[in-house]
């Protein structure tokens, strides 16, 4: 059958035809036409059979993007043209991705912010194929062929690697490599956060955040992943990347319990502890074990653990809301001798003999892990940030969460001290340019006495050389008395 190959512009200007055969590949003539938006339509006795658009890109290399402020409000420099910072965030797997995206290009948002699992693409050791990913762009950009790509792009492993690298797993406070207590989907997508038809995808074991061997093949999927964009016919489109890891890629530590037991015990874990450790007492452990005995100065009242909805829900698990629990636990004191330290157990960490604020020597265990904790978690983020940063020649913005200062910790849960590390980060984080954080979720229901509390102290950001881009995932009112709503893969209906 024969038909006809029309291309037009967006005013419905037919700018080329061609005859063209059924079943046949047909290469289209873009070459010397302008980089913008078309449709091409195929016809055949004057009926239209298909009709599609497309987008013709600028040929440039990837621009050169700095952070900036402009009025005191954070900006981008984006091959010396000042862009304010305002982006759109979505799952790249919803189905109303084509529409959104033009939608928000039309409305003047060119920054386009969607989530991308490294595990779609890292296939095994050294193997990697971003071709999922070029598809995504394509998606985007045929709507906006001026737009630029800000990719999430989360850090955590494929389930190939878990089970191929078993000793670098995070051990759970029980022992095990996984999570006994948790909600699993069976989506086939095993990514790690939102990226399957319920949601959230979890899986049941996770990398541990100290071992060097997920540090370095992390490191280098990730490198390969920039290097693929930075080198592909879009890369005039490429505006930075934003890693993303733990937690719904917040940087949040997995854990059990309800998130009341985040210690990670793996060897890789507690031998970087002890190491920390020894270079804090500088290789002498003297002071260290001279005043231990102190951590056995407590009473029963002064262990603070309070009596909230979540601790209730998972006493079942980890009883701490028993009194016979809590006392074995504050008893159960870990060794001195810095060979043998293990993390001060949820108990421990809770004894505080003036309230909100501890006795040095009775939480001599909980402060040393907390000052680890932070330490550690600024390294980690000063470490892949200069990796990505490096990754793309210093041409693109790296961005994460984090800065959550005012988070669950404050309730029953310690699981985000490591936020604490902001003031380290701020300062020492010299490749990170972009900090993200969401609101607070207790009050986000789009009704009209529903506001939300900032999570992070976003006016420590402008002593920084770093901006600060808020996630606002609220709903407002237009969205429906009432919901909370967000678009999963195969929605159909508002309570699917």
């Amino acid at each position: 059958m024969k038909c006809t190959l029309k291309i037009k512009d967006t005013n419905g200007k037919e700018i080329f035809s061609a005859a063209v055969k059924e079943n046949e590949k047909t290469d289209l003539p873009v070459k010397g036409i302008n980089d913008r938006i078309y449709s091409v339509e195929i016809s055949s006795a004057d009926q239209i059979e298909t009709k599609t658009s497309f987008s013709v890109l600028k040929t440039a290399e990837t621009p050169k993007v700095k952070i900036c402020r402009s009025s005191d409000y954070a900006a981008l420099d984006i091959n010396g043209k000042i862009v304010p910072a305002l982006m759109y965030a979505f799952n790249p797997f919803d189905r109303a991705l084509d529409v959104l995206s033009a939608q928000f290009a039309a409305s003047g948002i060119h920054i386009h912010h969607y989530l991308y699992p490294l595990a779609f693409g890292w296939r095994g050791d050294g193997t990697y194929d971003w071709s999922d990913f070029d598809r995504l762009a394509e998606r985007v950009l045929k709507n906006d062929p001026d737009g630029f790509l800000y990719p999430r792009i989360f850090i955590t492993t494929p389930q190939w690697w878990d089970e191929a690298n078993p000793e670098e797993l995070k051990v759970f406070t029980d022992g095990k490599k996984y999570k006994t207590n948790y909600s699993v989907s069976q989506d086939p997508l095993q990514a790690g956060s939102k990226y399957s038809a319920m949601g959230f995808n979890r899986k049941t074991t996770v990398e541990s955040w100290f071992s060097k061997k997920w540090k370095n093949d992390a490191s280098a999927a990730m490198k390969s992943f920039i290097d693929h964009t930075q080198n592909s016919v879009y890369r005039a489109n490429i505006f930075g990347y934003f890693i993303a890891c733990g937690k719904c890629g917040e940087w949040q530590m997995p854990s059990i319990n309800g998130g009341i037991n985040w210690e990670d015990i793996s060897t890789p874990a507690i031998k970087k502890f002890r190491e920390w450790l020894s270079a804090y007492y500088k290789s002498n452990q003297t002071e260290r074990v001279k005043n231990w005995p102190a951590l056995k100065e407590w009473k029963y009242e002064e262990i603070k653990i309070p009596s909230t909805s979540c601790l209730t829900a998972y006493n079942s698990e980890h009883h701490y809301n028993d009194k016979e629990q809590k006392l074995a636990a504050a008893a159960d004191i870990a060794p001195a001798d810095i060979a043998r330290a293990i993390p001060p157990n949820f108990v421990r960490r809770h004894i505080a003999r003036y309230g909100v604020f501890r006795d040095t020597n009775q939480s001599r265990d909980t402060l040393e892990y907390y000052r680890f904790i932070k330490k550690s978690f600024a390294d980690l983020i000063s470490f892949f940030a200069a990796q990505a940063k490096s990754a793309s020649k210093g041409k693109s913005v790296i961005g994460m969460f984090t800065g959550y200062l005012i988070g669950e910790f404050f309730q029953e849960c310690d699981g985000e001290y490591l936020q604490f590390a902001f003031d380290d980060i701020l300062k020492n984080a010299a490749d990170l340019d972009i900090i993200t954080s969401p609101y607070h979720y207790y009050k986000r229901q789009n009704i009209p006495e529903h506001d939300s509390n900032m999570r992070l102290i976003s006016g420590s950001v402008l002593h920084s050389n770093k901006i600060f881009i808020n996630e606002n995932d609220q709903r407002t009112i237009a969205g429906g008395s009432g919901l909370y709503t967000w678009t999963y893969a195969g929605e159909k209906t508002p309570e699917e």
